[in-house]
């Protein structure tokens, strides 16, 4: 069975990322081409040409949104029906086309529906509103990895956060940390991993507190794979403001079962005196020189199919948000494939 749930929104792009070109990415095991109408809205295709499945973002975009294909000229619509053929009497089989998906750009990313069009619900993408927000302007918004591993072990990774004084130390986190209480929440399909941390040391994007603070990281999983962390804290003694107005976006989709794309970022407020700079030098050098790094070794000494379960793993109290998460994707996956398999049999 594919770990990958289909049903639901991915993050194909940063709209920044796609501009007056075709551009590609891999999703699911997919070559997906996406590009931009005339007016600007976004489309989506399958990338392979149906005739000598040649990569259709080889090809070109004309004017009137239509692209051609760079091996033989075939062209399609936005609605991946071939609508000319060069060759010959320029005759279109019947079955040349390629598959659209729905696609929406909304909070700066373009998310792609990978599953059954007829579900795709736009009020089920997750809500990021908060990054639109010009009126913060300490925002550190576009970021992207290719991460060489399983999307889960990501999720693992950020929705254990107890990891932040130890991997992180000096950079995010301290070994003050590691004394926080940690809470597990879960709101329907989302998990929420709360880390409480009094009296702890101030990492240096929160120095301005003081030395010694009460702060908090606060993270939310919305399945399949996109996350949210709160970060916050305050004088000790003083006042709790919780949530703050900071926030880290991690939104993850798989681009193979042993690679992943990454879209991070954050928006907010913490150090006044911090500029964005500084916070993307902080952010960069955190995901690049820790979390990537040590991820990716974790993925290579698992084997070459990265199985967690089968792997067998000690799991620690720590583990509790992360392994809960596990369980509601995987047991979501399950249950579309098996309403897919009712569907095949109906039909």
């Amino acid at each position: 069975m594919s770990n990958f749930l289909r049903n639901t929104w991915y993050a194909v792009g940063w709209s920044s990322e796609i501009t007056g070109d075709l551009f590609s990415r891999t999703l699911l095991n997919e070559s997906i081409l996406i590009y931009r109408l005339p007016d600007g809205s976004p489309v989506a295709l399958d990338n392979r040409c149906p005739h000598r499945f040649a990569p259709l973002d080889c090809g070109k975009l004309l004017a009137d949104g239509v692209v051609q294909c760079g091996y033989h000229g075939l062209k399609f619509d936005r609605t991946g029906h071939c609508i000319a053929n060069p060759m010959g009497k320029g005759k279109v089989p019947s079955r040349t086309k390629v598959r659209s998906y729905p696609i929406i750009e909304r909070h700066q990313l373009l998310w792609i529906w990978m599953g059954h069009p007829d579900a795709a619900d736009p009020a089920s993408i997750p809500d990021y509103s908060y990054i639109t927000d010009d009126s913060l302007d300490q925002a550190n918004i576009g970021n992207y990895l290719r991460v060489q591993a399983n999307y889960q072990l990501i999720i693992d990774n950020l929705m254990d956060l107890t990891h932040v004084g130890i991997l992180h130390e000096g950079s995010l986190g301290n070994e003050s940390m590691l004394a926080g209480q940690l809470e597990l929440v879960e709101s329907g399909n989302d998990v929420c991993a709360n880390l409480w941390m009094p009296q702890s040391e101030a990492p240096p994007y929160l120095r301005n507190r003081g030395p010694i603070i009460d702060q908090w990281l606060d993270m939310r999983w919305t399945c399949p794979s996109s996350l949210s962390l709160n970060i916050g804290g305050t004088a000790s003694g003083e006042p709790i403001e919780r949530p703050s107005n900071f926030n880290a976006i991690h939104i993850l989709t798989p681009e193979t079962e042993y690679s992943t794309h990454y879209f991070y970022g954050t928006h907010g407020r913490l150090n006044p005196d911090d500029t964005i700079e500084q916070m993307r030098k902080l952010q960069t050098h955190a995901f690049l020189e820790e979390d990537l790094p040590m991820i990716e070794k974790c993925a290579a000494m698992m084997g070459p199919t990265q199985d967690f379960w089968a792997s067998k793993p000690i799991l620690l109290e720590s583990d509790a948000a992360a392994v809960r998460s596990r369980r509601i994707l995987d047991r979501a996956i399950a249950q579309e494939a098996a309403s897919t398999c009712v569907a095949h049999t109906t039909e």
